[in-house]
């Protein structure tokens, strides 16, 4: 298991040489060491991750996955989660995170004052990476949701989520949604 310290301490040893001065050895160990640094913050981000906050740790616990129906959170709906039923989340923590996540939009739903539409939600690793997804994505965890709003206004909605929103957001309105999740710090990035 990689510690975070460890990662920190890697990401800091890039600052060790200057590209401006480095010798052709120096330049080819600095691609070694990013490499390694991309590789431990994969495995980092893969291990089991918490969801940030939970009112209720066991409330997601009451919820019928087998109905599509069943409401995750206030807003939010099995079916929303599951695209329908086909893409059903096989561990207990995927759901709590499922769960932690519809929370989380829960407060900025009813702020922005009408509907969502989800593109995206959980994904399975097949679905993943067949629709071209990171491999690392925060979808296969369930931390991740893609967004559309129902009025049709997605650069109102970005724009929004982008004040709001304390975690990690795509800006994917050009592509017709804007990706949330949960990962700490207010992580940026365009589709």
């Amino acid at each position: 298991m990689i510690e975070q310290s460890n990662l920190e301490w890697l990401a800091r040893a890039q600052y060790w040489f200057s590209p401006e001065t480095a010798s052709s050895n120096q330049i080819a160990s600095m691609k070694i060491l990013n490499d390694a640094i991309v590789e431990a913050r994969d495995v980092w981000n893969r291990q089991e991750q918490e969801p940030p906050f939970a009112d209720d740790p066991d409330e997601w616990q009451g919820i019928d996955w087998n109905d599509n129906n069943a409401s995750i959170s206030q807003y939010f709906r099995v079916y929303e989660a599951t695209k329908n039923g086909d893409r059903m989340p096989g561990g207990e923590a995927i759901k709590k995170n499922i769960w932690a996540l519809a929370q989380a939009m829960d407060s900025l739903r009813k702020k922005w004052g009408s509907g969502w539409t989800v593109t995206s939600w959980y994904r399975p690793p097949a679905v993943n990476a067949a629709v071209g997804g990171a491999a690392n994505s925060q979808h296969l965890y369930g931390l991740a949701a893609d967004v559309a709003p129902l009025n049709g206004d997605v650069y109102g909605l970005q724009k929004f989520l982008d004040r709001e929103w304390p975690h990690a957001l795509g800006y994917g309105a050009a592509r017709g949604f804007v990706h949330l999740d949960l990962r700490p710090g207010r992580i940026r990035w365009n589709y």
